[in-house]
Order: structure tokens, then sequence, then C-alpha cells
């Protein structure tokens, strides 16, 4: 269903001049606890717009460490 939802990017980055670079992208699955728990346990790669991206615990952006539950832990214990 993801691969179906995301079919437009990869056209959307050929017209705007992008490339999407499987080896610097990864995804990563966003919910709460409960809705975190119905995921499998081993879903360790999804496809998006036909790419192959590994799924990941928690990733940086902009400087910020977003986890699955977008609790910003570590930002805290970096600001304190």
């Amino acid at each position: 269903m993801l691969a179906a939802c995301t079919a437009n990017v990869k056209p959307w980055c050929m017209q705007n001049r992008l490339q999407l670079k499987p080896d610097k992208l990864e995804a990563l699955i966003v919910g709460t606890a409960d809705h975190l728990r119905t995921v499998t346990l081993a879903l360790f790669w999804v496809s998006v717009a036909g790419v192959e991206l590994l799924v990941a615990g928690e990733m940086k952006a902009f400087g910020i460490t977003l986890d699955q539950r977008l609790m910003f832990e570590k930002l805290a214990v970096a600001v304190a």
C-alpha cells in the first residue's frame, strides 16, 4: 500500500531535477505505542517509489533526532 501511495514521488523528483539515492535514504514508521505494536517486527525494508528503504528506529533530520513516537527524547537530553 505504501508503494502505491508513493508512486508519484519518483516522477516528481525527476521533474524537479532531484534524485532518489537509496543509499542515503531510510524510512521511519511513526505512530502511537499501540499502533507501533501492530506493525510487524519483521519489517526491515519498505518500498517507496520503487526504491527499497531501510526502516530505522530513529533518524536525524535537520539536526533533530526523530524517533517512532516523536518523543524528541534525545533533543530534550541535548538541551538540558
